[in-house]
């Protein structure tokens, strides 16, 4: 990433490579600024702060587990981040680590919510034809 981030840097585009920065590690936009420039005095950037390897390994076990949301706060409890860039960590900590992070920490309901919606939208329709037929 670093390669990417001064090749953006050497061709004028600052404001792209924090961008990207900030997207693949999740951190906030000032801490990716900070980090960007770090990288264009070519020194290196700092870590995320709360983060060491300990910590690092407790949120990548909930991830293991599903459990996304723990995580989230895991990290927002320990860093202090707002809850918008806790998240944005932990996914970006998924990524590098290749954990899929689409649900909250709970198993996806989404084909039985399909269901119950259809068989309540079926009984709205059969409620409305048997009044029309009497």
């Amino acid at each position: 990433m670093q390669k990417e981030i001064k090749g953006l840097l050497a061709e004028g585009r600052k404001l792209d490579a924090v961008k990207l920065y900030k997207e693949r590690t999740g951190l906030g936009l000032k801490d990716a600024k900070d980090a960007v420039e770090a990288l264009e005095v070519n020194a290196d950037p700092t870590p995320p702060t709360g983060i060491d390897s300990a910590f690092e390994a407790e949120l990548l076990s909930l991830l293991g587990r599903g459990e996304k949301l723990a995580a989230v706060k895991r990290y927002r409890q320990q860093t202090g981040r707002p809850l918008l860039e806790s998240k944005q960590a932990v996914e970006a900590l998924a990524t590098r680590h290749g954990l899929a992070t689409a649900g909250t920490g709970t198993s996806s309901g989404g084909p039985l919510l399909l269901l119950l919606l259809a068989a309540a939208a079926i009984g709205i329709i059969t409620t409305v034809v048997l009044l029309v037929w009497r």
